[in-house]
């Protein structure tokens, strides 16, 4: 088992390093203690018989501050002297480790309670839980066996926010900590704004604990601002120690992280952030029908999305619930009442929906109706992660050999990006 630290080798990175190295000896885990060199020589002369004329002084450093830590904390240290881009270099490392966790300060150029470029970086980029160390003395008393780690979990019901709560409860490994899933109810900011839909807030409650580790307290909180916004003031009033956040798929982090919740809690917040990719959250496989579905459908095409939602409601398990959803531009330009319009049309493709039902067979306990705002296929994703969704439901298109060839679609960007199945429903043939 390793953990890995980046080290800019200053004075402002020690506290980041003394809690690294007491984290790796509180789990009986080697410290792989990172330095990448900016120099534009090093990646020329690294483990060759120019290294010590060039990166001579640099490596010197390094090693004695891999001694200094090691006798502070009774850690194994290994130091480790790389070159290239920083961000990408310490991913690589942590990668290569198959590391428990990558710790970082905040960084030399971030003013409290910001991090720098570089640190947001390795978080949207990295495979292994993200430390970003900004409260070190919380940190030490707790590895010391001092005191009880407060953890505050921000959470909802995606495949991220799951992986958050399972490295969250894996704290305990190395101290006591009392930790609370914490889910907001608000205005969403992660490149989707549910601009009609309504939560049903017992329901989340009653979700989120039956999906998280057992004996964790759940709560439900409601915010006038963005999620992270209202889990930094809650960190702040509940003396917090980390702060632990979910991030999205790769694929579509790059898309949304300047709007995401995770780029926006390590900003805001004051105290340690623990970053947790996605990727770590197992993949469920359905051994049943699934019962939470996410049909998105285009209200200017009513047929095919009728043809959608019916398919929806008859994959569903009976008793399951089918998310319909639309996708509308900014509400900021002048459409003209955009969002009220798709929400009509969503109600009457539901009502029109049950005219059809046979009243004797086994349909889903209710189709939820939500008018989103965004670009279309990050938002469907990230609305269908949030809803812990095991399929996504679209109509599809017939088009001709030249338009599949050159133009683009949006159902094959789903199908590319989703994480869970994407049923694409066809047209009907005339």
């Amino acid at each position: 088992m390793t953990v890995v630290c980046g080290t800019t080798l200053s004075d402002g990175c020690q506290a980041s390093v003394e809690v690294a190295a007491l984290l790796a000896a509180r789990l009986g885990a080697r410290l792989r203690l990172v330095h990448v060199s900016e120099d534009l020589r090093a990646p020329v002369v690294l483990g060759t018989s120019e290294e010590r004329a060039v990166l001579g002084a640099v490596r010197d450093a390094l090693e004695a501050e891999g001694r200094r830590v090691a006798t502070l904390s009774g850690a194994h240290v290994d130091v480790h002297l790389a070159a290239g881009p920083v961000a990408d270099a310490l991913v690589a490392v942590a990668d290569f480790e198959a590391a428990r966790y990558l710790v970082l300060g905040p960084g030399n150029d971030a003013r409290p309670p910001h991090v720098s470029a570089v640190v947001e970086r390795v978080a949207r980029r990295a495979t292994t839980p993200t430390l970003v160390v900004k409260a070190p003395a919380t940190l030490r008393r707790w590895l010391a066996g001092s005191e009880t780690l407060s953890v505050l979990v921000g959470a909802d019901l995606g495949r991220s926010a799951r992986a958050a709560r399972d490295i969250a409860a894996s704290l305990r490994e190395a101290g006591p900590v009392a930790a609370v899933t914490v889910s907001v109810v608000g205005p969403e900011v992660v490149g989707v704004v549910d601009i009609v839909g309504v939560v049903d807030v017992d329901d989340l409650r009653a979700r989120l604990a039956r999906g998280g580790p057992q004996g964790e307290a759940v709560e439900v909180v409601s915010a006038d601002t963005g999620p992270e916004v209202r889990l930094a003031s809650l960190a702040s009033e509940r003396g917090a120690g980390v702060v632990v956040v979910g991030q999205r798929a790769r694929a579509l982090l790059d898309r949304i992280w300047s709007g995401s919740v995770s780029r926006g809690v390590l900003d805001a917040v004051a105290t340690n952030v623990l970053c947790v990719p996605a990727a770590l959250a197992p993949i469920a496989v359905a051994g049943r029908a699934p019962d939470v579905v996410v049909v998105a459908v285009d209200v200017d095409d009513i047929e095919i999305a009728q043809r959608a939602l019916a398919q929806a409601v008859a994959v569903a398990r009976p008793g399951g619930v089918v998310h319909l959803i639309t996708v509308v531009g900014d509400v900021g330009d002048d459409r003209g009442g955009a969002p009220e319009r798709a929400w009509s049309a969503l109600s009457r493709l539901v009502q029109r929906h049950g005219d059809e039902v046979d009243n004797g067979s086994p349909i889903v306990s209710s189709i939820e109706r939500h008018v989103l705002e965004g670009e279309v296929v990050p938002t469907v994703l990230a609305f269908a992660e949030r809803k812990d969704a095991a399929m996504i439901v679209v109509g599809g298109r017939r088009r001709s050999v030249v338009a599949r060839a050159f133009m683009g679609s949006v159902t094959r960007e789903l199908v590319d990006a989703a994480q869970v199945p994407v049923l694409v429903v066809p047209p009907e043939r005339s």
